[in-house]
């Protein structure tokens, strides 16, 4: 039986790590990363820098507190939207 420390630990993870992508999926990411200026290579995602407006960053951070989810999640997700 885990402790509630550790319970507790993992009710409140906000992300989770992608141990691995596909053959396909890495190259695509690999192609991608290397195409775009401002894009590296950070594990098995493409990362980027984003400058937000203050009306979009309280948005963000209202979304991430009330969600209780990453404000990288959260951009995420609003991109998702749109696509």
């Amino acid at each position: 039986m885990k402790n509630d420390k550790q319970t507790t630990k993992q009710e409140n993870k906000r992300w989770t790590r992608i141990d691995e992508i596909s053959p396909l999926d890495e190259h695509t990411l690999n192609t991608v990363v290397s195409k775009t200026k401002g894009m590296s290579r950070y594990g098995n995602r493409a990362r980027c820098s984003v400058m937000l407006p203050v009306e979009i960053a309280k948005t963000v951070s209202s979304l991430s507190k009330r969600e209780n989810k990453t404000v990288n999640e959260i951009i995420v997700e609003l991109i998702k939207m749109i696509v």
